[in-house]
């Protein structure tokens, strides 16, 4: 009852459709009568509350009758469903046979006479070995016990199979944990929105067959490493694999030993595991179609070779790559076959196919139990000797590949998808296939030929057969003997030219050992020597010498980027993962590795963002001052050569400010200096150009344009001053040259001085009326300081003072707008780092400052609230994943008072109080009343912030932190606490 309950309660979450619920109720079958009668009631107990609607409980309990009725008889079961039912006759021995079944669907049924051929490309128990072992029809497909878990003959689960045994199992994966797991009665189920060994969420179904189902997934670690592609494909396998333990074993080792078969056009197994009592394989996700897809939609009249050669020598290699490593499919079909959006076809499911005798006895792990008795046999692409229970061998995968081609060239199974035993009875032949010559189709006729040893030995000779041949080619015959000399060169250059290839790749293979005195120093080098070879040979040794190239590589990224050491070459790091993904290496620690840096990398320009504003703030400017802006601003550009922390205007500003400073106390030397550093960090800055501007202008010496003072005449002097009246250029050497000339005339008092310097006061002024520039102004002040110093009543000079004040006044005003400008723009900066960072205090500490500088900066009014929410969120979401629950809405609540009402707080903080009150009830038990108020809580929350409630959930299930997978099933599990109720009953007595 509590499968059904469960089944239900997914249902109602909207987690599975109806009409799934009632395919998995279909697949699981008659159950005993007790169990039967208990969930007939417990569905009649939802409707009476309320719980279920009366529709919804109709369909089910007709379901739940009609599968009952059928306990015996035949199954009506939906198609790609695999059901078990014993024959009529009691008995532990009695046989199980397989029926023809449309689609991919495995249906196992009661023996019945007459049974038929297979005529469709259903996955299928393995026929019995030979007819005259077992009383059946020929085509009939026996299942009988091999060994029990329980360790009686008279319970046995086994299945004696081609490559079986019938004694005990023998194992080293944990046998007993298998055989525990067969044993249970009531299995658990997969469907859309479960999360399986609490990492693989799965979200949405993809595939259908006789074997299982096979479903899109999301791989929560790949999501928490930061993974590009964190999707992989799960395939579940049906409840009748887990059943058999002796199965389970021999398809842990096939699914191991598929993990080798690293190609191309193989599709990747990552692992075969189990979950509570679901048994599941992962697997790489191929975005694409099957082949069965394609040649429906594609092919239905067949393609021109020329098209199909690049599916059909896909293929090929793969199962070359297969049997090279001793591994047969023995299921290879079109729907075993998945093909990329750019046409390359992936086969799969090698995980489930069996393996070679001759390797189990290599490895000492010979497989005594034939994971294919269970469903990996297709009647349609299923060899003769496959048929009559013979060895698996390569051949068998042959056979079906030539079925498969002639799909593709003429739109239909060679034989009508009727199995190679009925097919050789009725003595049918392959069809024509238009355009291909006698050679090819010939070759394809010995790939599809009944007997092995007139069909095609290997999948290379498939490709070589429908291969075009060339007019050149064809005219060889003519020169017999020429040939055969050449022929011998040619080997002889082969042999030479393999040796030579096979010395070049053991050399760079010892390249990457640090003690090779050849050894790669870079990592360009490394990716190089590999690009120089053939691309075979490349990927081959990527794939043997992984843990080499991986430590090599890691190596390399530690050179370049590790803050203890003070390394944060981060681009070049970079380089180095993306060579890495031009190799198709595969390696989780360079992941990991990568994920980690980039953490890494977040957290110091955080960290130094908070140190630069602080050095800004307190003056720390220039080099020679501790924990400086050049010092911090140099490691960010280490980091990050783009980073907007080294475009700060508020430092700009704070180094023009600095350096007028400097120049106004004629501090010329010092100002020289600091603008030097300013100008290595800000290059391009105009401000810090009309400094430099400035300082060249102050540069000239401040000599007098004539001789000096004590060697002028009275009348050089009026001479000199009457020329530089004449031409006032107010640079600091005419300025010198005035100085000078009116040195040499203060002994004269003559009347032509006092005259003199009421011309240059007049000139003075005239010159400097022209100037508002705010770079001319310091040497505009200095000219008219100069003037009044000899005409000190001058009235134009006075009123040029004046105007020189007042328009210097303006400037510091404008300055200091510029400056808090450009802190604002550094706060707003900032504060966005803050928020990714979920790092509160300084994103709150930045929008105050930014509300004191300008209050009316439309930033205030929804962005920076909004980033100074996402920190409370970020924070609050942190905590949680954490388990501290209370912090969270701790954190929250904080975030409510500084903001406002906020409803995205407000909804957030909802739920993590139902989460904190849920497991405080969960840990320490609740009255019936505060059971009662969580339940209208979620009830609110399911109302108000359904979705963001229901990614709460996952997250929560994903860490373990809600085993039944939402907050309402953990409401339904609770129970009143007697210590919570009983002074609650007390208090009403009174």
């Amino acid at each position: 009852m509590n499968f059904l309950n469960e089944l239900i309660a997914a249902l109602q979450a909207d987690k599975l459709q109806l009409t799934t619920l009632l395919h998995i109720l279909g697949s699981r079958g008659a159950q005993p009568e007790q169990v039967h009668r208990e969930e007939v009631a417990l569905v009649e107990r939802l409707v009476a509350e309320g719980a279920l609607s009366a529709d919804a409980a109709k369909a089910l309990l007709d379901e739940l009758h009609r599968l009952q009725g059928t306990a015996v008889g035949g199954v009506s079961a939906p198609d790609d469903a695999t059901v078990v039912h014993t024959t009529a006759a009691a008995g532990p021995g009695d046989a199980t046979v397989v029926l023809p079944r449309a689609d991919d669907a495995a249906l196992v049924q009661p023996t019945a006479p007459g049974t038929g051929g297979h005529d469709d490309d259903a996955t299928v128990v393995q026929p019995a070995s030979t007819p005259s072992r077992h009383p059946h029809d020929d085509e009939a497909t026996i299942v009988k016990p091999s060994s029990s878990p329980r360790g009686s003959d008279t319970q046995a689960t086994g299945v004696t199979g081609r490559t079986g045994t019938t004694g005990a199992t023998s194992s080293t994966f944990n046998s007993d944990s298998w055989q525990r797991m067969a044993a249970v009665e009531g299995g658990d189920y997969a469907a859309v929105g479960s999360v399986l060994k609490g990492r693989f969420h799965l979200e949405k179904e993809i595939g259908r067959g006789g074997m299982g189902v096979v479903f899109l997934a999301l791989d929560e670690r790949k999501v928490e490493a930061r993974d590009r592609d964190p999707y992989v494909a799960v395939k579940v396998l049906n409840d009748e694999f887990r059943r058999h333990p002796d199965s389970l074993i021999a398809l842990q080792r096939e699914a191991r030993r598929s993990q080798s078969l690293a190609h191309d056009n193989i599709v990747r197994v990552y692992d075969f595991d189990k979950d509570g009592t679901i048994v599941f394989m992962t697997m790489e996700y191929v975005d694409g179609s099957d082949l069965k897809t394609l040649i429906r939609e594609k092919a239905y009249n067949g393609m021109p070779l020329a098209q199909a050669r690049p599916l059909i020598e896909g293929m090929a290699w793969a199962l070359k790559r297969a049997h090279a490593a001793g591994v047969v499919h023995s299921d290879f079909k079109p729907g075993n076959v998945m093909v990329t959006r750019e046409g390359a076809p992936k086969v799969f499911d090698f995980g489930i196919a069996r393996a070679g005798k001759h390797l189990g006895e290599a490895t000492g792990e010979q497989t005594v139990f034939d994971a294919g008795t269970l469903g990996a046999l297709t009647p349609a692409y299923a060899s003769l000797e496959m048929i009559q229970g013979g060895e698996p061998t390569p051949s068998d995968d042959i056979y079906a590949l030539g079925c498969v081609a002639f799909e593709l060239l003429t739109g239909k199974h060679p034989f009508d998808k009727v199995s190679a035993e009925v097919a050789m009875r009725e003595g049918r032949k392959p069809p024509p296939v238009p355009g291909l010559t006698k050679r090819q189709y010939q070759t394809l006729c010995d790939a599809v030929a009944f007997t092995g040893d007139k069909r095609l030995k290997n999948a290379a000779d498939l490709v070589e057969g429908l291969r075009d041949i060339s007019l050149r080619e064809r005219a060889g015959p003519v020169a017999v003997v020429g040939a055969i000399g050449v022929v011998i060169l040619v080997a002889g250059g082969w042999g030479v030219r393999h040796y030579l290839q096979q010395r070049e790749v053991d050399e760079v293979v010892a390249r990457f050992a640090p003690t090779d005195p050849q050894h790669f120093t870079t990592e360009d080098q490394a990716y190089g020597a590999l690009n120089a070879l053939g691309t075979d040979q490349r990927t081959r040794v990527v794939i043997d010498q992984s843990d080499l190239i991986q430590t090599f590589l890691l190596d390399r990224v530690d050179t370049y980027w590790n803050p203890g050491k003070q390394r944060y070459d981060y681009a070049r790091a970079q380089h180095v993962f993306v060579l890495r993904d031009q190799l198709k290496l595969f390696s989780p620690k360079l992941d990991l590795k990568r994920s980690a840096i980039e953490q890494e990398r977040n957290d110091l320009l955080n960290q130094l963002d908070t140190r630069l504003s602080k050095a800004i703030e307190n003056g720390a400017i220039f080099a020679d001052q501790p924990d400086n802006a050049v010092q911090i601003l140099a490691t960010i550009r280490a980091i990050d050569p783009s980073s907007g922390l080294l475009r700060n205007a508020e430092l700009e500003l704070k180094y023009d400010i600095a350096i007028g400073q400097s120049l106004a106390a004629n501090h010329v030397d010092e100002a020289r200096a600091q603008l030097k550093q300013a100008q290595a960090v800000f290059p391009d800055s105009a401000r810090l150009r009309q400094r430099a501007s400035e300082l060249a202008q102050m540069a000239a010496p401040a000599v007098a344009a004539a001789a000096p003072a004590s060697m002028q005449s009275v009348s050089q002097a009026h001479a000199a001053l009457a020329a530089l009246i004449a031409r006032p250029t107010l640079d600091a050497e005419w300025q010198a040259a005035v100085s000078s000339a009116m040195t040499a005339l203060a002994p004269a008092h003559d009347a032509q001085t006092p005259k003199q310097a009421d011309a240059l006061a007049a000139a003075i002024a005239t010159a400097v009326a022209g100037q508002s520039d705010p770079s001319q102004l310091p040497q505009a002040s200095r000219a008219v300081d100069l003037g009044l110093h000899y005409a000190p009543k001058s009235a134009p000079l006075l009123a040029q003072r004046s105007r020189i004040d007042t328009l210097q006044q303006q400037v510091q005003a404008q300055l200091a707008q510029e400056s808090a400008a450009a802190e604002v723009t550094s706060r707003i900066e900032s504060m966005k780092r803050a928020a990714a960072a979920n790092d509160v205090g300084k994103a709150q500490e930045a929008l105050a400052r930014i509300r004191t500088l300008q209050p009316d900066n439309a930033f205030l009014s929804s962005e920076g609230p909004q980033l100074l929410a996402n920190a409370y969120l970020g924070q609050a979401t942190d905590a949680m994943r954490r388990g501290r629950f209370q912090s969270a809405a701790d954190t929250l609540a904080r975030g409510l008072k500084a903001l406002g009402n906020r409803d995205d707080l407000r909804q957030a903080k909802a739920r993590y109080d139902l989460v904190t009150d849920a497991m405080k009830a969960r840990t320490s038990g609740a009255s019936a009343t505060e059971l009662s108020r969580l339940r209208q809580q979620l009830a609110r929350v399911q109302k108000d912030d359904p979705e963001a409630l229901k990614a709460l959930e996952s997250d929560l299930k994903l860490r373990g932190q809600l085993p039944q997978g939402n907050l309402s099933a953990l409401l339904d599990s609770l129970k009143p606490s007697q210590s919570a109720a009983a002074p609650t009953a007390a208090a009403t007595v009174a």
